[in-house]
């Protein structure tokens, strides 16, 4: 069965804004998947292969190789027959049927015909689909709701979905982009594109890299050897040679006067740099916060960023303290106050202060999310709450 093209199991926006109220998956001795709610009540037996993540107030499900549907409070909506699916996504979930894709609606009413070989979610009301095959691929082209096709050309490849209204394509091994009107704003004519941010698409024109607008005209002339997309109204950028890296903005203009061997994008207002090996981190005016004295950090979560020191990981924060010392085998980013770190082989977790305050027992473990995380010891796996109280 050829498998959908990059429509996700769940959005991932659309997960977080239901997550508090959506079941909690749960699996019994005969490794068959169930659903509880919040207070640990059975709202749906433990009798299906699996159950992937709740989208929409709605979650697939698989029995005996086929998937379905159910909601949140346990009924199944959709029965298991279809091969394959992805989550709904504005209304609207991919299911495949003998090797074909299409899309139904909540009440499984098929609003597109399931006869593409690979399909892509709505976007901006667009959705890519391909048809038939090619020497290297499938030909791709953009669909509305009604099934009209909005792209006179078929095209190689396209992105996942449009950004600021603009969507990558490409056609024999050249990128552009085209408007969420179907139409072409940049011809496929470039080296590489990527996706809009803030207004502006990196384009790869003849070996260098510049910035359009959504007309299509270069705001930023093309002469990077290397380029990100913008994000806090900056971007990150390489001239020279492929270690010279800086900082952008909208006009062009270096943030600061230094080069650096790697940046890693900003976040909390800092970015990491690397100089002559050692990472430390810049503000947006290319103010040095923290020097470089690390061999590897995770951008900053929460107030805290993971930094490494030789084979060691700890934590800092923004001002550059040292709020952990740096003693862990590994060490995740903060999230609702709380980061995973491993201690001699097992997982625990450690507080904004620096405390650990749930020992390092588990074998593995997720990052707590909605006042909550996965973990697993001696092979079972099971929500546990701040207190390390297990969720039932």
């Amino acid at each position: 069965m050829k498998k959908i093209t990059n429509v996700l199991v769940l959005c991932l926006s659309t997960l977080l804004l239901y997550a508090q109220t959506n079941p909690i998956k749960y699996q019994n001795a005969e490794e068959k998947y169930g659903l509880k709610d919040r207070s640990g009540k059975v709202i749906l037996e433990a009798s299906y292969d699996n159950i992937a993540p709740f989208s929409e107030g709605k979650a697939a499900i698989k029995l005996n190789g086929k998937w379905g549907y159910v909601n949140n409070t346990g009924k199944v909506i959709i029965p298991c027959s279809y091969d394959g699916t992805s989550g709904f996504f504005n209304g609207l979930a991919a299911v495949c049927t003998y090797e074909k894709w299409g899309f139904i609606d909540e009440a499984a009413s098929v609003i597109i015909p399931i006869k593409y070989d690979n399909v892509r979610w709505f976007s901006n009301g667009l959705a890519a689909v391909s048809l038939g095959e090619k020497w290297s691929g499938e030909w791709w082209w953009f669909i509305n709701k009604s099934n009209a096709q909005l792209t006179p050309t078929q095209y190689w490849s396209v992105s996942d979905e449009f950004h600021d209204g603009m969507a990558v394509v490409s056609l024999k091994n050249r990128f552009g982009y085209i408007n969420d009107q179907g139409k072409e704003i940049l011809a496929p004519l470039n080296y590489k594109a990527l996706d809009f941010s803030e207004g502006l698409g990196a384009v790869n024109v003849a070996g260098k890299w510049g910035f359009i607008n959504n007309q299509g005209a270069f705001v930023i002339p093309a002469t990077f050897e290397r380029a990100n997309s913008f994000s806090g109204g900056l971007a990150a950028v390489a001239s020279g040679n492929n270690k010279d890296w800086n900082f952008i903005n909208k006009d062009g203009k270096k943030i600061n006067a230094d080069n650096y061997y790697n940046v890693k994008e900003f976040s909390e207002g800092l970015a990491a740099v690397n100089q002559y090996s050692r990472w430390g981190f810049i503000d947006k005016t290319g103010r040095k916060v923290v020097k470089e004295s690390y061999m590897d950090v995770v951008s900053f979560s929460e107030g805290m960023a993971a930094v490494k020191d030789i084979s060691k990981w700890g934590y800092i924060d923004t001002s550059g303290k040292e709020i952990t010392g740096i003693i862990y085998d590994e060490a995740h980013p903060f999230s609702e106050g709380m980061a995973a770190v491993k201690i001699n082989g097992k997982w625990g977790f450690v507080n904004t202060a620096g405390t650990l305050v749930i020992a390092a027992t588990y074998d593995s473990v997720e990052d707590f999310n909605f006042q909550q995380a996965w973990v697993r010891t001696n092979g079972k796996k099971y929500y546990i709450d701040k207190t390390e109280k297990k969720i039932e």
